[in-house]
């Protein structure tokens, strides 16, 4: 393997026949912006940090620097009246150019923009709880393996349940209460691999984090534009292709092989496509997945310029994944089923964005989604076929912001958004099912049930500046359901105090709702009639710059749950579990009612350098409950109440060469529900002790990884190597405890064992 990398390496070095690293230069192309009013700013001073390099921006916000040596750069935008912004992990490639879009922030404190000092965190007034990562913090966050979701569980109060899935659980909360945003366009699922209910049974993601320009992650009291959420958005920002040249990548990991290429589009725009397919089959029995998984996904942005003030973009995300668990495995496994699963989703949309005037702007979307789960499983002994499962998800989505800019201390912004789902479902219950409980589920058949039905909201948002120094956001959003007819209204509101040019106090509360998922509402005309799931949160925090470029935060959070559906007790088949908790889409809950409760509260901190000059680190760490009342009148824990989660990442580049990092997670004990064993040999299927829901623990997870870079510089072109090792120490991390009747006993069922990966990228 070494050896065919090595002659691999040769070939591309006398295929590209570039000089040295020594030798190989770049340009650095972008474009300033006002971050609210979106206008092009001109006469910004670009400066390249500890170069004499530099460029001012044209009328139309553009500069271009030309020369740069290859390697790491830090950039930093200065313009009166402005807030200094510096940013960091600007990547220079030979012969390539890098492209870097800033937004300036008119500065909060008189005379602040003439300082010395630089501002490497830009802040959100009408979103304090959020954090932003630029496209090379993600591509070498170590234990990342290009993927948003384990990025973002580094974060304070962001769970996961560790390397076999992608689900992140917010603050208490469960997967299925966060909303994904590409480009102003809704993405149902941003996992291959994933269940009925929309949670992740896999560890690759859809989205390419090569295309990423910027994500923006809101942990809470987030903007009135988003709705239907309870928990969390995660807004994504692709970028566009290169406007000047042609240029491709081209990269093979342990989890498949892809390229990206783009160009310009008739010198009005761009265009970027990518493309990968993977090979995991090959590498199952290394990463004990126990099947052969497959994957590959599509995805196109194209750019065009109407005019300098109108742009229309369009984008397509598609993507398949396939998990088949052969019959010979389960057994040796000692597991009593073995199933197939296909995943497929597809959205298509564009966006046409378009200034007006010189302090307003407006944006609008429109997409479609199509989505289709299709199941089965078989019983590993009898080989009889036991579930057919198979659905069809459509989804309209219209969506439209206006900004305007009345004077020097207000903005407004309103929108609306409107989305209809067409949706159909079949289920075929086989053989009698056996509930965790006991509880005994006849055979049944659902074909093509038809759900459809409108959502639609609107708001509007007043930012104020009265003072200097104070930001304040009101909101205001009302939504409607077709599936329910409800009617609800949600204030929002923020404000950020900034006592110096180093101390920031923030808070933010809300109303927020979520519907029903039409999964749900698939098993039972009468779920149809459910009221929308409510959260109400509150938020304070504290920001403090410990240097230019080290920001401490303190937050506290306080989110309360109701309108949960649960079970009546007379008709449970499944105890008393929280049913938003469910991961696997459970077809059979008994009769439900509006009227379970929750809360989820806790306190977390948040230390993290930019690179400014050869290191980086963050260091998070947070302490919460999150507990539910059972409709028994009993406080339970919540399937993710870890209560204690802690993680430090950490980087080095010694050179333009080389960079090495090191990431350790920390994940507190993860409740469960016991096996019955005694129950689960007489019934001959799992049963849970379900009058303990929740009582158990996990063991807690942790683990270390560890990534190297090595960067050959050519004059046109680059080769990154890079190798990484997950779970470096190999910790055995258990993601739960399953009942084997084949065996008849109790499997843990185990996370990734020590796992090295290697992974190359051709860039020309």
């Amino acid at each position: 393997m070494i050896n065919l990398i090595s002659k691999a390496l040769f070939l591309l070095m006398l295929i590209t026949g570039y000089l040295a690293a020594q030798d190989a230069v770049g340009n650095i192309h972008g474009k300033i912006t006002d971050v609210e009013t979106r206008q092009p700013l001109a006469g910004v001073n670009v400066i390249l940090e500890g170069l004499s390099l530099g460029a001012a921006t044209d009328a139309a916000g553009n500069f271009q620097i030309t020369g740069v040596p290859v390697g790491v750069h830090t950039i930093s935008a200065d313009y009166i009246g402005y807030q200094k912004i510096s940013r960091t992990d600007v990547v220079v490639r030979g012969g390539r150019i890098t492209f870097v879009n800033i937004e300036l922030a008119e500065a909060a404190i008189e005379g602040q923009a003439v300082t010395v000092e630089s501002d490497f965190f830009q802040k959100d007034a009408a979103n304090p709880s959020a954090n932003s990562f630029s496209a090379e913090e993600i591509r070498r966050s170590p234990g990342g393996g290009g993927d948003i979701s384990r990025i973002l569980s580094a974060l304070p109060s962001v769970s996961s349940r560790g390397e076999t899935s992608q689900d992140i659980m917010v603050r208490g909360g469960s997967p299925l209460e966060n909303g994904f945003f590409v480009d102003n366009i809704p993405i149902p699922q941003v996992n291959h691999f994933t269940s009925p209910s929309g949670a992740s049974n896999g560890p690759i993601g859809i989205i390419n984090t090569d295309l990423i320009d910027n994500v923006d992650f809101y942990t809470g009291g987030f903007s009135a534009k988003f709705g239907d959420r309870l928990s969390s958005v995660v807004n994504i920002d692709y970028r566009e292709g290169n406007r000047e040249t042609f240029d491709g990548q081209l990269e093979m990991n342990f989890a498949g092989f892809g390229g990206v290429f783009e160009g310009p589009l008739a010198k009005r725009g761009s265009w970027l496509v990518s493309g990968r397919r993977s090979y995991l089959d090959l590498v199952a029995d290394a990463i004990n997945a126990g099947g052969a998984p497959r994957f590959e996904d599509l995805q196109t942005k194209i750019v065009l310029d109407i005019n300098p003030k109108n742009k229309i973009t369009i984008l397509n995300i598609y993507g398949a994944s396939q998990f088949q668990q052969e019959k010979e495995d389960a057994l040796d496994e000692g597991f009593d089923e073995y199933f197939k699963v296909n995943n497929r989703q597809n959205t298509i949309g564009a966006n046409w964005f378009s200034l007006l005037g010189t302090s307003a702007w407006s944006n609008t979307s429109a997409s479609f989604t199509h989505k289709t789960f299709d199941f089965y499983s078989n019983a590993s002994r009898s080989d009889i076929r036991l579930v057919e499962n198979n659905f069809s998800e459509n989804t309209l989505h219209l969506r439209h912001s206006t900004f305007f800019q009345p004077g020097s201390v207000a903005n407004i912004e309103l929108g609306f958004n409107y989305d209809y789902h067409f949706d159909n479902f079949s289920l075929q219950l086989l053989v009698p099912d056996t509930t965790i409980s006991g509880v005994i589920i006849p055979v049944e058949t659902r074909d093509n049930v038809d759900v459809s039905g409108a959502r639609m909201g609107a708001f509007a948002s007043l930012t104020l500046k009265p003072a200097a120094r104070l930001t304040t956001v009101f909101g205001i959003r009302g939504s409607y359901s077709g599936f329910n007819e409800q009617t609800v209204i949600e204030p929002r509101f923020s404000l950020s105090y900034q006592f110096t040019s180093r101390l920031t106090l923030n808070g933010s509360a809300g109303i927020f709702h979520q519907g029903v998922s039409n999964y749900l509402i698939s098993r039972d005309k009468q779920f149809r009639n459910l009221r929308d799931l409510q959260s109400r949160h509150i938020i304070a925090g504290v920001e403090y710059l410990l240097t230019p470029d080290t920001r401490l935060s303190l937050e506290f959070f306080d989110k309360d749950y109701s309108d949960i559906p649960e079970p009546t007790p007379a008709t449970a088949t499944r105890g008393p579990l929280y049913l938003p908790d469910d991961r696997f889409g459970a077809s059979n809950w008994g009769l439900l009612t509006n009227n379970g409760t929750a809360y989820a509260r806790g306190v977390e901190f948040l230390i993290q350098k930019k690179m400014a000059v050869n290191f980086y680190g963050m260091i998070s760490g947070s302490y919460f409950r999150s507990r539910y009342e059972d409709f028994n009148g009993v406080t339970r824990d919540r399937d993710y109440d870890n209560r204690v989660l802690f993680s430090v990442i950490g980087g080095y580049h010694p050179n333009k060469k080389w960079e090495l990092s090191v990431r350790w997670t920390y994940l507190g004990a993860r409740p469960y529900t016991e096996i019955d064993v005694a129950a689960s040999l007489a019934a001959g299927t799992e049963i849970r002790k379900t009058d303990a829901v929740n009582e158990a623990s996990l063991p807690a997870y942790h683990a270390l990884f560890l990534r190297a870079d090595r960067r050959f510089n050519f004059r046109n072109a680059t080769i990154v190597l890079y190798t990484s090792i997950w779970n470096a120490y190999n910790r055995t991390n258990l993601d739960e405890y399953a009942w084997s009747q084949t065996k008849r006993e109790i499997l843990e069922v185990k996370q990734f064992s020590l796992l090295p990966i290697f992974g190359l990228e051709y860039e020309f």
